[in-house]
């Protein structure tokens, strides 16, 4: 049976930048477990069932979630999104991808860039900060970049797209691609107003300096 919306999460344990990231304490819990208590809000306000795909042995049993585990070359993140979600048959029109490492999320403005994105028919959409140095995904202002690598890299100060990796949007057709953003001359670019994505050492120490 194919569900017109599906919410994911994946999540792997061989983090190398940041070792065992995901179960980092916050707040008193892990922090991917803020993703999920999340997620399984979102799933009741939306009407779609969640999905957590992972590589731990020791995951409890977490009601509202569904747990999918022993997937063959399992990636855990954006760039493995769309072998994982074929090799795990969960089946839906549209996806909802929340990364285990954002734990602060406004469920408003993700519900209300959700209905956006399904009102403008887009393929792929994604949560953006507007900055203007390092990696992106889109010139502020300008069309989608769609070259082989998918991103450009800015030397000099320009306003830009930066992908927060808080949250991604797409329909079925992306994930037989190899990337879930790959072929979106026009994608849906949702501001992020929290952007937190915990990703190195740095990163972490911020989040418990400014939130815990």
């Amino acid at each position: 049976m194919q569900n017109k919306t599906a919410i994911i999460t994946l999540m792997r344990k061989g983090s190398k930048r940041l070792p065992g990231k995901n179960k980092l304490p916050f707040r008193g819990k892990p922090l991917y477990m803020h993703t999920v208590d999340f997620a399984v809000e979102l799933s009741g306000e939306i009407g779609a069932p969640y999905y957590l795909l992972h590589d731990y042995d020791d995951i409890p049993e977490i009601q509202g979630v569904t747990q999918i585990t022993g997937l063959p070359d399992f990636g855990g993140d954006v760039h493995n999104t769309s072998q994982n979600i074929i090799d795990s048959k969960i089946m839906a029109d549209v996806y909802i991808l929340l990364q285990p490492t954002s734990p602060i999320r406004n469920i408003q403005c993700i519900i209300d860039d959700f209905h956006s994105f399904n009102c403008h028919n887009f393929k792929c959409g994604l949560s953006v900060s507007i900055t203007d140095t390092g990696f992106f995904y889109n010139d502020h202002g300008r069309m989608w970049n769609t070259n082989n690598n998918y991103r450009n890299y800015v030397t000099k100060p320009t306003p830009v797209y930066k992908e927060t990796g808080s949250y991604y949007f797409f329909k079925r057709k992306q994930i037989f691609k190899d990337h879930i953003l790959l072929g979106c001359e026009k994608p849906g670019l949702y501001q992020d107003v929290v952007d937190i994505d915990i990703n190195t050492q740095e990163d972490y120490e911020e989040l418990l300096k400014n939130y815990e």
